[in-house]
């Protein structure tokens, strides 16, 4: 360890061997040397870190369980690792990986219970949460981006209803890691975050056509929908059974596993960069940000004119709704 150097990349402390990169966690770290990772004892004096991990590691954790946990939530549950992992990489000097994610569906399906576990595994500090309303419509707030500064995750849960009219504050904020800020009553300045954006919300934003032709703000979007179970109330659930120093070294052991595989190959699981691929995620944005859309699309086929009662749809409508149980019941047209 005597030739470990010290590499002030985007102006945070990066510890590098033989190409490799670290993480700390507690007083531990972990060592990628090429995609191999190892656990090191750092000296206090010698090795300094900017984050801290508060996780009690454990590399031998069972994973079973936590894994299995995660496919009650969603159907993507590669999407929630992946999401650990891009925080980690981001804050190990990677370049940004220009993703965001958003987490959706109707309330009690798991959303704030995950994105509690996501919470204990990398400290609620170390977190912020800047709307996506404020990088969409907001681009006269001066002061929005502020809190970004020095966060290893962007979470903004409970997001409001809105309709986007402007993508490229967004773009800009999570295509680099160099931001502008101005807080109040201080010069602005270039500040820099490293921190990956999510987004949790019941009602998906609306968009209007500028976004929607916008197919770089579409390839940036991962989405994972929360419409599997639905989970009868338990307050001490998860503080008693999901967030144990075991679960949450399980999560993170999946998440260095799949840094090590971006290592080794360069391939993330969940992407929409190639060709129309981002297509495919505008229509899901669409099916569940509008339950008439949805409706449309899955029970009507294109052909000749036809007339409907309107008052007939709308009943129909809104028990298909019902039926589904997967759309935000606010979200159901009354007109």
């Amino acid at each position: 360890m005597d030739n470990l150097n010290v590499d002030f990349k985007y102006g945070y402390k990066i510890f590098t061997l033989n190409s490799g990169n670290c993480y700390l966690i507690k007083d531990q770290f972990i060592l990628f040397v090429e995609s191999e990772r190892r656990l090191e004892n750092p000296e206090p004096i010698k090795y300094k870190f900017n984050y801290i991990l508060p996780v009690e590691y454990s590399e031998e954790a069972a994973r079973d369980f936590i894994v299995g946990e995660l496919d009650k939530y969603t159907d993507k549950p590669k999407a929630i690792i992946q999401l650990i992992a891009q925080i980690l990489l981001q804050s190990m000097g990677y370049d940004p990986f220009k993703l965001a994610y958003l987490l959706y569906g109707p309330s009690n399906y798991g959303k704030s219970t995950l994105l509690q576990m996501i919470k204990t595994l990398i400290g609620k500090k170390m977190i912020c949460g800047v709307g996506l309303n404020r990088m969409s419509n907001d681009g006269n707030d001066r002061f929005a981006l502020v809190p970004l500064e020095g966060k290893l995750l962007n979470l903004k849960e409970e997001m409001p209803k809105f309709r986007m009219n402007d993508s490229n504050t967004f773009k800009e904020v999570i295509g680099s890691y160099d931001i502008s800020v101005e807080p109040k009553h201080i010069d602005p300045y270039m500040a820099i975050s490293t921190a990956a954006h999510a987004f949790a919300a019941n009602s998906i934003p609306d968009f209007d056509s500028s976004v929607r032709d916008d197919d770089a703000f579409w390839k940036k979007w991962i989405l994972i929908p929360f419409t599997k179970t639905c989970f009868a109330m338990n307050e001490t659930y998860a503080s008693t059974t999901l967030l144990t120093d075991e679960n949450m070294s399980a999560l993170l052991n999946e998440a260095l596993d799949m840094i090590g595989n971006y290592i080794r190959t360069g391939e993330l699981p969940h992407r929409s960069h190639k060709g129309d691929e981002w297509k495919k995620v505008r229509e899901e944005w669409l099916q569940a940000g509008n339950p008439l859309y949805k409706f449309i699309t899955k029970n009507f086929e294109k052909g000749e004119e036809i007339a409907l009662i309107k008052d007939e749809l709308l009943r129909v409508v809104n028990k298909w709704c019902d039926e589904e149980n997967i759309l935000d019941p606010n979200a159901k047209p009354t007109t």
